[in-house]
Formats: structure tokens, sequence, C-alpha cells
């Protein structure tokens, strides 16, 4: 929990990175600690690949940035 807590702060504090998020998905999902970047797989049945979990969260972050920041949210093509 506090290698999760130390990566997320340094999300916070440097921007998102992909190699952060994958390592804050996967450690979240071995030892199923929900983030704002795993909260999702809780809701899901069977295995969520880190690939799968890592684009969700992004899509997610972006949402949340955009409605906090008073702008439409517009997914990308091909997202779902």
């Amino acid at each position: 929990a506090r290698k999760i807590g130390y990566l997320l702060q340094e999300i916070r504090l440097h921007g998102e990175n992909d190699e952060l998020i994958t390592e804050v998905v996967r450690l979240s999902k071995k030892f199923g600690i929900v983030t704002e970047y795993t909260e999702f797989i809780a809701s899901v049945t069977g295995d969520v690949s880190t690939e799968v979990a890592v684009n969700e969260a992004r899509q997610r972050m972006n949402m949340a940035n955009a409605v906090q920041a008073g702008q439409p949210y517009v997914p990308p093509i091909g997202a779902h």
C-alpha cells in the first residue's frame, strides 16, 4: 500500500506517466487495493489485463480532468 501511495503522489506531482500508471495498476490488482486508476476493476468479473486496465484508467482520468475543468469530454475514436 505504501508503494502505491508513493506512486500516486509521484503522478500527482509530476503528471501521468505510462510506467507509473502501469505499476499502480499492477500492484493494485495484486493486492486488491482500489485507486483512482483501478476502481473499475472491482465491478468486473474475470481477469483484466494490465494493458486494458491502464487504457481504461487513462480514459477515466481524462474524463474526470475534463469535467473538473468544466470542459466537455469527447472519448477518443475506438474507445468504449
